[in-house]
């Protein structure tokens, strides 16, 4: 155990068969992990990894999109299913699946084929893309 948690005072003693437990297991993670193919360098970057994107803001649609994706790939447990209406859609994506809209319509789409690309394109449901575009109106 690190002395610094000693001297600070956040830890007054530990068990041996805390300790025990604790190098056991920590012998046991480095083993497996090098079965898998990982060293400590690969765990400390992904460990870097975790902690950059928990601390990355985006400002767009696809970079939130992106970054829900990383946070799947390197989060062991799967994130919830939200319910109802998605709270990733802001005003400024609403704002650019508005003007997405505005430049299929000039393309000569029709309004379904426009909800169904931008829904694909958004990830939303059509029906949802079809409330953002009709409250524009």
């Amino acid at each position: 155990m690190h002395p610094g948690l000693f001297k600070s005072g956040r830890v007054f003693g530990v068990s041996i068969e805390a300790v025990d437990r604790l190098d056991t297991d920590t012998r046991v993670f480095k083993e497996v992990a090098a079965i898998c193919g990982f060293d400590a360098d690969d765990l400390s970057r992904l460990a870097e990894a975790r902690k950059r994107l928990d601390a990355f803001r985006p400002s767009t649609f696809d970079e939130r999109r992106a970054q829900r994706g990383l946070r799947e790939f390197l989060t062991p447990e799967r994130p919830k299913r939200q319910r109802g209406r998605p709270c990733t859609v802001t005003a400024e994506d609403r704002l650019q699946i508005r003007e997405d809209a505005r430049k299929l319509k000039q393309e000569g789409k029709t309004t379904i084929e426009i909800v169904l690309a931008l829904a694909q394109r958004y990830e939303l449901r059509a029906s949802y893309v079809g409330r953002i575009l009709e409250d524009a109106s």
